[in-house]
């Protein structure tokens, strides 16, 4: 079998009849029965028709919709019986989707089809982690890295990236049961390598996003959930040295008008102020073991750290009120 635009037309004929509350039982389980048949004996012809209709940006948002449902489900379950040059293919085909004016008008319709359109980039970074050059992840990195200056023509391309890197951090964190050990640890190590250059972008697209937060809202607190995504795992030490400007630019987005924008940064200082503290809980029984004094010169250099730190942090009053329960739960935050 061969792509045509005929066959096309049936498989666009039958997704719409499958989801069309007019049609009989029997006319929906034939349609069914069509797109499951094409989608398991098939799986390069039906990546060809997921991404010509990805393409033909009049179709109704459930087409676009289908498409990636099928395209993930290629990924996740046909990659391995796949020629080389079949999964380049996908690859490739996805990435034109990605650099394309396509993608604006993809990212215009409803939140689940950005989601499902990041969550098919996660697929294949899960997939060809083992490869020794050019995997997905290196290439979503060097994309983000060429974005210097935010637009109108790059947001979308920037936000997707940023969905990319949120979704793989919950794969690896969240529900990291359902990923084989070997292949979570391949894409740790692929992280590990690439994470100064990731978080160095992030904090600069964090930076700039301040001076124009309500342009770019819904951009702005997926890069404030993006960054709290890394905040929940990666080590403390690589943050240490931004740890203060991070406090004052997610203060800076917590005094905002915006309740998403507000909701977002505070989910950042929660995580920054939770790794500090383990942090310094770590240390505290660190000194207890190999029974250091109070009085040494690290401890006092340690408390002028965490006296800078918190100076920054108590700011605003609403954090200082929660900071305070937080620390002592007992105490009335009414003084």
């Amino acid at each position: 079998m061969i792509y045509t635009s005929e066959l096309c037309e049936k498989v666009i004929s039958a997704v719409l009849c499958s989801f069309n509350s007019k049609t009989t039982d029997d006319e929906k389980q034939n349609a069914l029965k069509f797109l499951d048949d094409l989608k398991e004996n098939q799986p390069i012809l039906c990546s060809t028709i997921s991404f010509e209709l990805l393409k033909q940006t009049n179709n109704q948002p459930i087409l676009h919709h289908f498409s990636l449902n099928l395209l993930e489900s290629i990924i996740k379950h046909k990659w391995n019986i796949l020629k080389v040059d079949e999964r380049n293919l996908i690859k490739k085909q996805l990435f034109f989707i990605i650099k394309s004016t396509y993608l604006n008008q993809i990212f215009m319709n409803s939140i689940h089809i950005r989601n499902s359109l990041a969550k098919c980039l996660v697929e294949l970074i899960k997939r060809d982690c083992f490869e020794k050059v050019n995997t997905t992840l290196d290439e979503m990195i060097n994309m983000i890295q060429e974005i210097t200056q935010i637009q109108d023509n790059n947001s979308t391309q920037l936000e997707l990236i940023l969905l990319v890197y949120r979704f793989l951090n919950e794969e690896l964190t969240i529900y990291a049961q359902s990923i084989q050990a070997q292949r979570r640890r391949q894409i740790l190590n692929q992280i590990q390598k690439r994470l100064n250059d990731i978080l160095l972008c992030l904090i600069r697209i964090s930076n700039d996003l301040l001076n124009i937060p309500e342009q770019y809202e819904r951009l702005t607190q997926t890069c404030l959930l993006c960054m709290n995504s890394f905040l929940t795992w990666v080590e403390y030490n690589h943050f240490e040295q931004y740890e203060l400007f991070l406090c004052e630019l997610f203060l800076k987005f917590f005094q905002l008008n915006s309740v998403k924008l507000r909701h977002a940064s505070f989910e950042c200082l929660l995580s920054l102020v939770n790794k500090r503290l383990a942090r310094r809980q770590l240390q505290q029984q660190q000194q207890q073991r190999n029974k250091r004094i109070a009085s040494s010169p690290s401890s006092a250099l340690n408390c002028q750290q965490e006296k800078l730190f918190l100076n920054y942090f108590l700011g605003d009053n609403t954090l200082e009120m929660f900071y305070r329960l937080l620390i002592s739960p007992t105490v009335s935050v009414l003084f």
